[in-house]
């Protein structure tokens, strides 16, 4: 009996430390009831990889923390939700690389850019770099993110943001078509450090 006792405590220990770990974590998965009620907000994002050698897989995946409950939400080509995506190529380079589009059903706030890793690389810690809002009840594309490889280690330098709305929303709106929403289109944006970063770094080549 005592064994028992202990088992169920250890499954119940188990349960709650696992719940506490996913509230940390963004809910991402499909929510139309969600968006309709304004709870979840749609975020179309891309990203892109301008490599600087050949390589025969990649995959990029970035992290964003929202502001104001400080849960996290992850971006990853490979893990599509409601898809199985595996990304090989073999890519010339100097060349970039373009990911799948990506929609998210997330909390509405605020998020910034907190980390970026792809091909064994990894910029961690990141702060006020790059941010985007979100509201309930809408769908916003936010651009497609561009990492550099082989630019300088400033970070802010690294990084591009490209307009590509058009192929974003004919792909969301094929995907997606029960919802009759027009995505806006808000870009994610620099923040005022990042923008002198990239400015003296181009102007007179510091790095890091």
């Amino acid at each position: 009996m005592k064994n028992f006792i202990r088992l169920i405590c250890s499954i119940l220990l188990i349960l709650q430390l696992a719940a506490c770990a996913t509230r940390t974590h963004v809910e991402q998965f499909k929510d139309i009831k969600g968006f309709n009620e304004g709870r979840k907000g749609i975020v179309i994002i891309q990203t892109a990889q301008t490599v600087d050698k050949i390589r025969e897989k990649h995959n990029l995946k970035t992290t964003w923390e929202n502001k104001g409950n400080k849960r996290i939400f992850t971006t990853d080509p490979e893990n599509v939700i409601g898809e199985l995506v595996t990304v090989f190529s073999i890519i010339i380079p100097s060349s970039t690389f373009n990911f799948p589009t990506l929609v998210y059903f997330i909390e509405p706030g605020e998020y910034s850019l907190t980390s970026i890793s792809y091909d064994r690389r990894y910029a961690n810690s990141l702060k006020d770099i790059i941010s985007f809002s979100l509201k309930g009840g809408e769908v916003a594309y936010i651009g497609k993110l561009i990492v550099d490889d082989g630019n300088s280690r400033i970070v802010a330098n690294a990084l591009n943001i490209k307009d590509s709305y058009e192929i974003a929303k004919n792909y969301f709106e094929a995907k997606y078509p029960e919802i009759k929403q027009t995505p806006i289109k808000r870009l994610m944006e620099f923040s005022e450090k990042s923008k002198r970063l990239r400015l003296i770094s181009n102007e007179y080549g510091f790095i890091e």
